[in-house]
């Protein structure tokens, strides 16, 4: 924020249409909590955030990386990252349900 200037008010205004796209909620309350080190963004969130800032989802998320996204990165997201909302969407009974179907999937491709 201070390298580039922006304010919370800024990257909120930045995140919100991407949000909006992925039917995300994004709001002030969680930019808050997430810049202050109260809460850790979830993945969804994560992912608008690096979207709009233009960085890696894994150097946001504060690991010693390259702040630029990898090509990899670039592949997966736009391969993977409808599928991946949807996952983070589901119960924790449908995610099981989606683990065992997985299962299911590779058993059947041996």
């Amino acid at each position: 924020m201070t390298e580039r200037g922006l304010r919370q008010k800024d990257i909120l205004d930045m995140c919100v249409p991407i949000a909006r796209k992925y039917n995300i909620v994004f709001t002030k309350a969680n930019l808050s909590m997430y810049v202050t080190g109260r809460v850790i963004p979830s993945q969804d969130k994560l992912l608008v955030m690096s979207e709009a800032l233009g960085v890696s989802e894994v150097w946001l998320m504060g690991y010693d990386v390259s702040r630029e996204k990898s090509a990899n990165e670039y592949v997966a997201r736009d391969v993977d990252r409808d599928l991946l909302i949807e996952v983070e969407q589901l119960d924790p009974a449908q995610k099981d349900l989606l683990r065992q179907y997985l299962e299911l999937l590779k058993r059947s491709k041996q």
